[in-house]
């Protein structure tokens, strides 16, 4: 036992227990258990802090401690202990290249570069990316004003690991490979995982379903039966109603955390609205979010890619985090502090991580150019004075270039208060300018004050309109809301405001601000934006992703099968979402079948496991083609034998599935197989959504992406001869029903082992509508946004402690303006009416600062 002590930094949940803990560490001959025996030295008191202090311990001494439930963490003094806490030389810290060989990265997006995005990739493809990245490696334009791909290794230093990234927005398809760590491709130094169980696949976390297990494991581990589950990549999360469950009440948590303050949460915030699935993404939601994300933190597309990824749908289009838009944001901001403040110490450090939120959205209104007669007030101040009058066909050319609705600071209400104290919090909150080309002012303006009225003598106080059922102040050059949330007494914005970068050039061959995007002296940097790569959901397709992966999933289902967990079972029925993704009319092209399945696995005792197999590349050789069904079923007098009924396929050799033996297989034309035996209630068939669970039908089965479709065909065959012969079903069907039978969107083939008859190999097809996802052209500040956040999260790494004020100078201090000969900057008006309001690619007083990361330039 080593007798040589350290200093360590004790701490404990509340000030009570530090008193006790202190209290006993200095006592001689102690019987506490997990704590020493002797006193023990206290070489600084830490009197400014309730809860900490640091004490000599030696190593063992330490780790005992640790067991005591009253201490909330025991880690060695990083100050004291410079020996052991050397700070990695510049050289170890910094990868030169993202990554090992060139890849592709384009400027800008067109539908004529579709053919550069091929569907059949080459190594330069895998891992391609808009100009997101590559411009933002250095202060001038690597194209030089050219336009096109540029091929290149990417230069980077960091990637935000030990930082948490939040995206909030309208939510995130969770499923999209972009945010899948087993697709073989990404930077050099990727990762991938989540901060929590299981080792998942998927890198992405929900604030509100997910973060509370991170906050506080103790209570969702001492009952996982009720509160956790395994998501669909493996990791381990809590259930949705234990999720719920803590965040609105102090009684669903350990005793550290039941008095921290609750945020109700809606029901109907879940998983399949919000993230998706790997094969399902959200019906309605992550349209926008998705490919947000995909740029502040995705595996090829963000700079962040080794950050904490988190998501929250805090604009969903519905069933969001409460009932309306407005209580949506302001509980947003509650959860996102709350997480901020009591997620756990990071013991590498000693500290919590940082947190970075992006958030691509801001309220606008057009009240300013309703119908009737308006007043403006343009360098008055705020207490008015005449107001000059005009109509919405009479517009000043100040109010007249807008792209969108005006952007006003909102009067006090519980939203912005939430918003000023996640800022107080800590949190590096950063936003969208707006796409508004409205003309933004910090407080030492001229402009600051302008605004509208309804009067000639309206004051700025008493001027005010309604946006998305809260007040605001008829502001016309202020920041809009979020972008003003923690405004400080003395008009500073605490938070981070980014601007649009145009992928095409000025007339001048310059760089360019895009038309839209919002502009002025409180615009802290310009990102690049429109025209970027973004991982696509519901948006015009630029590509399909070359990194597509296996996505089928589901369950088996059998007579006393057990041993499965959701995660990895790879079949299921359609009341699971496995059908009904792979139907459609027209969104689906023939499947294309991979080189990669599942081996299943089963027992005598009926236990089953699943592990992943290689193919080799299918083909059809030695199988016979059968497209009538042997059994037909008939529904109200009809006979719908493709769409319900039964191929009845008997072996050469006897097969085990669990407990059973058997030579016979029935292939459901609803894309599901029975062993021994079939239904016989043709209900089974008819009404898949009602009919099917793990006890229906009551024999051994496996649902495949089953739907209530058709079986166009079946290919049988046997090879080899005995005792090792195999024997393969291929299975071609659609989840609808009058297609023609070549054109098939479901399919998967089984093999059977004679020499091995407790095992079967499933192959399946991909789908291009989800097992093939794409990327798409993004842009506005809402890409601007997210694609700073990420680098910001980068600089964060190595100074865990900057507060806003070092970020920003960070920002604009360090990052050189560009010069007026590469960057078009436009003049900024001073008159209401000057002519130069139209030219809206003018900065109007803007720094010119492209953002870079400067250790790469």
């Amino acid at each position: 036992m080593s007798t040589q002590k350290h200093i360590y930094a004790v701490g404990c949940h509340t000030p009570e227990d530090w008193d006790y803990i202190h209290e006993i560490l200095l006592q001689d001959q102690s019987t506490e258990n997990f704590v020493p025996c002797n006193c023990i030295e206290c070489p600084d008191l830490k009197e400014h802090s309730s809860t900490r202090a640091l004490y000599l311990l030696t190593d063992e001494e330490a780790e005992e401690l640790k067991n005591h439930a009253k201490v909330k963490f025991v880690h060695l003094d990083i100050p004291s202990n410079p020996d052991v806490f050397k700070k990695p030389h510049a050289k170890d810290l910094y990868n030169a290249f993202r990554y090992t060989t060139n890849v592709k990265n384009y400027r800008p997006l067109v539908d004529d570069d579709i053919s550069l995005l091929p569907e059949t990739p080459t190594i330069e493809d895998m891992n391609r990316c808009g100009y997101q990245l590559m411009r933002s490696t250095q202060r001038t334009d690597p194209w030089n004003g050219d336009t096109g791909v540029l091929p290149s290794k990417v230069p980077y230093t960091l990637d935000g690991k030990h930082v948490d990234l939040v995206v909030a927005d309208d939510g995130c398809w969770h499923g999209h490979p972009e945010f899948q760590n087993n697709t073989g491709y990404g930077p050099t130094n990727y990762v991938g995982g989540n901060v929590l169980p299981g080792n998942g696949t998927c890198d992405v976390l929900d604030l509100i379903l997910d973060s509370p297990y991170y906050i506080d494991p103790a209570w969702f581990n001492a009952d996982p039966a009720a509160r956790l589950m395994t998501r669909w990549d493996g990791t381990t999360v809590p259930t949705e109603s234990a999720a719920h469950a803590w965040w609105s009440s102090g009684a669903n948590r350990s005793a550290t955390f039941a008095n921290i303050g609750t945020v109700p949460v809606s029901s109907n915030y879940t998983r399949a609205a919000h993230c998706g699935s790997n094969i399902k993404p959200p019906p309605i939601n992550g349209t926008h979010g998705t490919p947000c994300a995909s740029q502040a933190f995705g595996r090829t597309l963000g700079w962040a890619f080794n950050a904490n990824k988190w998501t929250i749908s805090a604009i969903a289009n519905a069933n969001g985090i409460a009932v309306d838009n407005a209580n949506d944001i302001e509980y947003y901001f509650d959860i996102l502090k709350l997480f901020h403040m009591y997620k756990p110490i990071n013991p590498i450090y000693g500290n919590k991580n940082p947190t970075v939120s992006s958030n691509s959205w801001g309220y606008s209104s057009n009240g300013y150019r309703a119908s009737g007669t308006k007043y403006y007030f343009y360098r008055k101040g705020a207490s008015g004075g005449k107001g000059a009058a005009y109509t919405s066909t009479t517009l000043p050319g100040f109010l007249n270039n807008f792209t969108a609705g005006l952007g006003q600071e909102m009067v006090p209400n519980a939203a912005t208060a939430a918003g000023d104290e996640v800022i107080a919090a800590g949190v590096i909150f950063v936003t969208a300018a707006g796409n508004t080309n409205q003309k933004q002012v910090n407080s030492n303006h001229k402009d600051y004050n302008n605004y509208w009225g309804t009067s000639s003598t309206a004051t700025l106080a008493n001027s005010t309109s309604t946006q998305f059922d809260l007040s605001t102040y008829n502001t016309i050059n202020r920041r809009g809301f979020p972008e003003h949330i923690g405004k400080t007494a003395n008009g500073q914005y605490p938070v981070i405001t980014v601007g649009a970068l145009d992928d095409d050039y000025h007339s001048s061959g310059k760089e360019q601000k895009v038309f839209y995007s919002n502009m002025g002296n409180t615009i802290d940097v310009y990102a690049p934006a429109d025209g970027t790569l973004g991982a696509n959901l519901n948006y015009d397709s630029i590509g399909v992703r070359p990194d597509t992966y296996p996505s089928i999933s589901g369950k088996f289902f059998g007579r006393g099968v057990t041993g499965v967990a959701t995660s990895t079972a790879y079949m299921g029925s359609s009341s699971e979402g496995g059908g009904q993704l792979f139907g459609g009319d027209t969104e689906s092209p023939n499947g294309i079948l991979l080189n990669s399945g599942r081996r299943i696995t089963t027992t005598s005792n009926d236990t089953v496991s699943v592990t992943s197999i290689t193919y080799s590349a299918p083909t059809t050789a030695g199988l016979t083609a059968d497209s009538t069904p042997s059994i037909g079923m008939t529904f109200s007098g009809y006979d719908y034998y493709n769409y319900n009924g039964f191929w009845d396929v008997v072996l050469p050799f006897n097969i085990n599935f669990g407990s059973l033996q058997t030579d016979e297989v029935f292939i459901n034309t609803n894309s599901y197989v029975t062993f021994g035996s079939r239904p016989t209630n043709q209900n089974y068939d008819w009404d898949i959504y009602n009919q099917y669970t793990q006890s229906e039908p009551p024999m051994p089965k496996m649902f495949i992406l089953s739907s209530d479709g058709t079986g166009q065909k079946i290919w049988t065959g046997v090879f080899g001869t005995a005792p090792n012969r195999t024997y393969k079903i291929r299975f071609e069907g659609t989840s609808g029903y009058g297609f023609a039978t070549d054109t098939s969107t479901i399919i998967w083939e089984l093999t059977f082992y004679e020499a091995s008859p407790y095992q079967i190999d499933l192959q399946t097809a991909i789908n291009s509508h989800i097992s093939k996802p794409t990327d798409c052209s993004f842009g506005g500040t809402s890409s601007a946004c997210p694609v700073t956040a990420g680098l910001i999260a980068t600089v964060l790494q190595e100074n865990r402690t900057w507060n806003w004020k070092k970020v920003r100078k960070y920002i604009t201090g360090s990052m050189r303006p560009q010069s007026k000969n590469d960057f078009y900057i436009g003049k900024e008006c001073t008159k209401p009416n000057d002519p130069a309001w139209s030219d809206k690619n003018s900065i109007q007083g803007s720094t010119p600062i492209i953002l870079y990361n400067r250790k790469t330039s």
